[in-house]
């Protein structure tokens, strides 16, 4: 304990030196969610060699103001949901770089959301499936910002993108059917989101549909490949820390970190199935099948 406590203050020692006084923030969670915040803060210290200090968020506990001003930041990273909203009470001016998917306001952050970078989705769409002219997407409307970064990317290809808005199940249910019924074999549906806007019966609904109509399935989630999705671009959390790493380095940097932003995933796990591609009458070249990192 007092050989780790030592390392502790040697290191806010440093960091003091530098001026460069980071504090990472992340929940305590249990087994076998702990591998994403080990991942996260893996990637981080590959990307970023300066110093930092990290601080565990427990369960049903509050943050306590004198634990920020005694370890005095000039950056703060809070990793998920509770890190970002048990930091927003006691130090919202910020700056803070976080992934938290709820909107904790900060007076400057700069947000990693964990959708693909637009240049990444269109790169693996047309690595795998590159005769799609369509995407076709159900969402909820706080993705609009994210919608026209794809849109606009997208157009630059020739490929459009069709969003139907919901906000319940029910309402979802109803725009996949929708989007079910108008897509050709040279469109695909795109599974952004889970949560409330997906359950079983209308996720097998979907893919069944698909496999007998010959549609492409892309989706967030690695499991819908495992049930007939062609393609899934998951995130990857050791890539993640990478970028997190960059972006840390970047908001150091004199007169950077100075104005909200929000950032996506340049580097995505990819999940490929065979099995629909050949269906599909796809041909994958070696150099794409090699590139996936779960092939079934």
């Amino acid at each position: 304990m007092a050989r780790a406590i030592a390392v502790v203050l040697a290191l806010l020692t440093a960091s003091h030196a530098l001026g460069e006084r980071v504090l990472i923030l992340y929940p305590q969670v249990r087994e076998p969610y702990t591998k994403i915040y080990q991942d996260t803060l893996e990637g981080i210290d590959q990307a970023y060699k300066g110093p930092y200090t990290t601080l565990v968020i427990q369960p049903g506990q509050h943050l306590e103001p004198g634990v920020i001003a005694r370890a005095a930041p000039s950056l703060y990273v809070a990793l998920g949901n509770d890190a970002a909203r048990e930091l927003g009470i006691v130090a919202p001016e910020g700056p803070v770089i976080t992934t938290a998917s709820q909107d904790v306001d900060f007076k400057v952050r700069h947000q990693l959301t964990y959708y693909p970078d637009p240049d990444t989705l269109i790169t693996q769409l047309q690595r795998f499936q590159p005769g799609i002219r369509s995407l076709f997407l159900v969402a909820e409307s706080d993705t609009d910002a994210y919608e026209d970064r794809v849109r606009e990317t997208l157009a630059r290809a020739g490929i459009g993108l069709r969003v139907c808005a919901a906000g319940s199940l029910a309402a979802a249910a109803v725009c996949y059917r929708q989007l079910l019924d108008a897509a050709t074999t040279r469109d695909a549906i795109w599974i952004l989101h889970g949560g409330k806007l997906m359950e079983p019966a209308l996720l097998t609904n979907i893919l069944s549909t698909a496999w007998e109509r010959q549609l492409t399935v892309l989706s967030s989630n690695p499991d819908h490949v495992r049930r007939g999705a062609l393609l899934s671009l998951y995130p990857d959390n050791l890539s993640a820390g990478r970028q997190l790493g960059d972006m840390i380095t970047a908001c150091l940097a004199p007169g950077k970190c100075t104005r909200s932003e929000t950032r996506y995933l340049r580097t995505m796990g990819v999940a490929l199935n065979e099995r629909t591609s050949r269906h599909l009458g796809l041909v994958i070249s070696p150099e794409a099948r090699k590139s996936a990192d779960l092939v079934l």
